[in-house]
């Protein structure tokens, strides 16, 4: 058989191009944006930009990150084997609230106050951003899926990343139809 070391590494390059983009580019999704949840996350306005603007966040990216982890409801919660792994508003898990300051003498109940949760979920959110220098995708894998699992296996969540983002841009949209010209941006 004919070896062609040229067409080889058009192969390969080709091959490498298709997994790029299978990796990469994966399809933005159609995200829903009910107003119902729109009104429900609306709801938390005054502590989106306080906790918001407190880390140096974007308050329309914590709304899309609570539209798209609990629909604003402060009550969500993410069951593993019956027992709540995730509470409230940005589904907190219990252990990383304690790691960004929460007091041990709270108990994980005390995540689906309002105010508690989206403080410690902006906290961990701006740690996210601290630890991969800036890097939303993998600031937002990581809060989605834990940062150990985005050590083990990559990125592997793209729909959530780009619904999150779609969520943020439409946001955005929201706020500035609602935010007088020249004033800062605030829900």
């Amino acid at each position: 058989m004919f070896f062609n070391p040229k067409m080889a590494i058009l192969i390969f390059l080709l091959l490498g191009l298709l997994l790029i983009r299978r990796v990469v580019a994966e399809p933005k999704p159609k995200v829903e944006v009910s107003q119902e949840t729109v009104k429900n996350v609306l709801r938390y306005r005054d502590l989106i930009n306080l906790y918001a603007r407190s880390e140096g966040l974007d308050p329309a990216l914590v709304a899309a990150i609570i539209h798209w982890e609990s629909g604003g409801d402060p009550e969500a919660t993410e069951p593993k084997n019956g027992t709540p792994l995730s509470y409230g508003l940005m589904q907190v898990n219990y252990l990383t609230a304690l790691d960004m300051g929460m007091p041990r003498a709270l108990e994980p109940k005390a995540l689906f106050d309002p105010a508690t949760n989206i403080k410690y979920g902006t906290k961990y959110l701006r740690w996210l951003l601290n630890r991969y220098n800036g890097d939303l995708d993998y600031s937002l894998s990581a809060y989605n899926q834990g940062p150990g699992n985005l050590a083990r296996y990559g990125i592997t969540n793209w729909k959530y990343i780009n619904g999150v983002k779609a969520l943020w841009e439409r946001y955005k949209e929201l706020l500035v139809s609602r935010t007088p010209r020249g004033a800062e941006r605030e829900f």
